[in-house]
């Protein structure tokens, strides 16, 4: 099993997960009625929330199928000193305080 899960893998364990926990809700509510029985329902609640933290909580490799790709590493040049000062020859606020001056 792969470490990390990717973005596409982490909404697939979301949408388990919510109709999981539904429809072993759904369940254990019907069954509880039908029964009349509170520890049917609570028994196939935990039962369900199991089963769903089995299923979406380890990273299975269903849900590593689309890694990330990173750009490549940008180094950028220093700028020399001679392009610093034109650049701040051309601001407005060196105009700005030459007038001043």
């Amino acid at each position: 099993m792969q470490d990390k899960m990717d973005f596409v893998g982490q909404g697939l364990a979301a949408n388990f997960l919510h109709s999981l926990l539904i429809v072993s809700g759904v369940l254990a509510v019907v069954a509880g009625f039908v029964l009349q029985d509170l520890f049917v329902t609570a028994a196939i609640l935990v039962a369900g929330t199991l089963i769903t933290a089995l299923v979406t909580v380890p990273s299975w490799p269903m849900y590593c199928r689309h890694p990330v790709t990173f750009l490549p590493k940008v180094t950028l040049h220093e700028p020399a000193e001679s392009e610093i000062e034109e650049v701040a020859e051309k601001t407005i606020w060196s105009r700005i305080l030459g007038l001043l001056v």
